[in-house]
């Protein structure tokens, strides 16, 4: 089993105010990750807005396609993109939820795994989510398809106790696979089966 070695700060706490961001993370000019924005700013972002016009999209991540470039323009100011961010909290914290529509790619989505460190509720694909173990539902959003994905943002959004509770859930989840003690948790289960 890989044991991914965290910073998670278990006194990181969301402020408790309004949001109208959804997020995106991820090095622009790696594939699966352009095309993920591409598809979001497609298919998804547009059906978003066009049911709440006030959500914005943050793309944190470096060396946009001139795809991404091009699209990024058409949303006029709908759009933030931030080439670094030494630290993310302002960013997560503004942000009601964080996506990973990943169509392609393999490994594990650090992206879902910073989101979730800040207790941010996360939508990601069946192929974003991968080989994870956590609950869809209860930690994280499993959408596949256009609407689907869509209708999953927008819940998150209008319910926002439902967003609260998953990213704490994820939160937590994340702590408990990822975190400080997960190493002495697999070490002790190592000997033990010694």
């Amino acid at each position: 089993p890989l044991t991914l070695q965290t910073n998670i700060d278990p006194s990181i706490e969301r402020s408790n105010k309004a949001r109208n961001s959804v997020l995106f993370i991820g090095k622009l000019d790696y594939q699966p990750n352009e095309q993920a924005v591409v598809y979001f700013l497609e298919e998804i972002f547009g059906s978003l807005i066009s049911k709440h016009p006030e959500l914005r999209f943050v793309l944190i991540g470096k060396n946009p396609t001139q795809k991404i470039k091009s699209l990024l323009s058409s949303y006029g100011g709908k759009v933030d993109h931030i080439t670094f961010a030494e630290d993310l909290y302002p960013y997560m914290d503004n942000s009601f939820c964080s996506v990973a529509p990943m169509l392609s790619g393999a490994g594990m989505q650090t992206k879902i795994i910073d989101a979730m460190t800040y207790a941010v509720p996360v939508v990601t694909t069946s192929i974003g989510f991968g080989d994870f173990k956590f609950k869809n539902g209860v930690e994280i959003i499993i959408a596949d398809g256009d609407q689907n994905i869509v209708d999953e943002i927008s819940n998150l959004y209008v319910n926002t106790v439902n967003g609260h509770a998953i990213g704490v859930n994820g939160k937590a989840a994340v702590e408990q696979e990822y975190g400080k003690n997960a190493f002495s948790r697999l070490y002790s289960e190592v000997l033990l089966d010694e």
